[in-house]
């Protein structure tokens, strides 16, 4: 083991998931943070373990052609919470985030055959329609308002968000001295902007008679509660309806069935898309009332048949999905970070669905359910990995798997 306070000269051979470059020092691999592939720095341990060791650059000794400025930092320079790759120019973080999907799907056999290019936001700044900032306030202070730091428990004051779109920073600038001075510790205080309704605000839950959101989509204007999910970066979530919209055409075709099945269907944004397409029945679960109801909303304002079901996916897969033939069934999932849990995966596989466009924001679990379909005999189709939060470590991923 390395002593806390070694330094040493490193080369950097890659970044892994969550933004941390990889070095190795006599067969020991030592993850360093801020830094890009093949650059070579002086870094000092500031953990050591068995199987590997933390460090922090002291010094860049051979720097990446692809570094700049750090483009979300404040007047003194420091970098916004969370923005591990804002020292790189945006086309290198996006092959980087394509690099990081390849080595989680690595087992699949094939993978480099089924990947297609990389979706890389339009805009890698000012780009979310949502932020969440936590209250911190110590004394009779005014509250520091923003995102939590690097201890994950000290909150870092922000008077502007660089990823967050120009009328969220322009309503924050407006609201933030009377809700330093207000706003309690412990509490978050939400904006959410849309075209159609402006920049709506609220502090911790969301008012449950809130008038409903619209959202634009591929497929119209949808109605969105207040608090309910929805994708922060609409260009990129754009994208994603498109390239799940032509996998379930394809599915279709290959398996002669036009039926849909949508796994934690939210406002049915993905199940309607399928519909547009000539998907039916359709069928979505959602476990929040309010995103079921406004589902059934937009389906019936879009004039695009759908059922949707309020109900926690895991219970509905015990039952077996309401002994819907599965064997008949295209799913389509977009489950929470967690992924799904094994009793969903068995019985989608025991029932023999065909194929499976499966949508995650976590290639990590993403992966892990992979490889349980895989022991039921599904093969990866595609995988495609798109940048629905530039600037951080997170992406979004989607994926077709087919039975045999």
């Amino acid at each position: 083991m390395l002593e806390v306070g070694t330094r040493l000269d490193l080369k950097i051979d890659d970044v892994a998931y969550r933004g941390s470059g990889i070095a190795r020092h006599e067969g020991l691999v030592i993850f360093v943070p801020r830094v890009a592939p093949g650059e070579r720095i002086e870094a000092e341990i500031t953990a050591s373990k068995k199987n590997f060791a933390e460090a922090r650059v002291i010094r860049l000794l051979e720097t990446s052609p692809h570094r700049i400025p750090p483009c979300t930092s404040d007047a003194d320079g420091a970098s916004m919470p969370g923005c591990v790759y804002d020292f790189l120019a945006y086309p290198a973080e996006v092959e980087i985030k394509h690099r990081q999907m390849l080595g989680l799907l690595r087992q699949i056999p094939g993978i480099q055959e089924v990947a297609l290019p990389p979706f890389a936001s339009p805009r890698d700044l000012n780009y979310r329609n949502k932020i969440v900032l936590h209250v911190q306030r110590t004394g009779r202070d005014p509250a520091n308002i923003g995102y939590y730091g690097e201890d994950n428990r000290t909150v870092v004051d922000v008077e502007r968000c660089p990823l967050a779109c120009d009328a969220i920073n322009f309503a924050w600038s407006n609201q933030r001295a009377n809700a330093r001075l207000k706003l309690e510790n412990g509490q978050r205080l939400t904006l959410r902007w849309t075209p159609a309704d402006g920049v709506s605000s609220w502090v911790n839950q969301a008012p449950e008679d809130a008038p409903m959101l619209t959202e634009e989509s591929p497929i119209g204007p949808l109605k969105v509660p207040l608090g309910c999910f929805y994708q922060v970066n609409l260009p990129v979530a754009d994208e994603l309806v498109r390239q799940v919209r032509e996998w379930y055409a394809q599915a279709a075709a290959e398996s002669n069935t036009r039926q849909v099945l949508d796994l934690y269907c939210g406002v049915g944004v993905l199940a309607l898309a399928c519909a547009a397409d000539g998907a039916t029945p359709v069928h979505g679960i959602e476990s929040v009332r309010s995103a079921v109801a406004a589902a059934r909303r937009n389906s019936k304002e879009l004039n695009l048949p759908a059922t949707f079901k309020c109900a926690r996916v895991e219970e509905a897969a015990r039952n077996g999905f309401d002994e819907l033939d599965l064997s008949r069934r295209i799913v389509v999932a977009d489950p929470p970070r967690k992924g799904l849990e094994p009793n969903v995966t068995e019985t989608l596989a025991n029932g023999r669905v065909p194929h499976i466009i499966y949508v995650a924001c976590d290639p990590a679990t993403l992966a892990r359910d992979i490889r349980r379909f895989g022991s039921f005999g599904y093969r990866l189709r595609g995988a495609r990995m798109l940048d629905m939060f530039p600037r951080t470590q997170h992406f979004e991923t989607v994926t077709w798997l087919s039975l045999g």
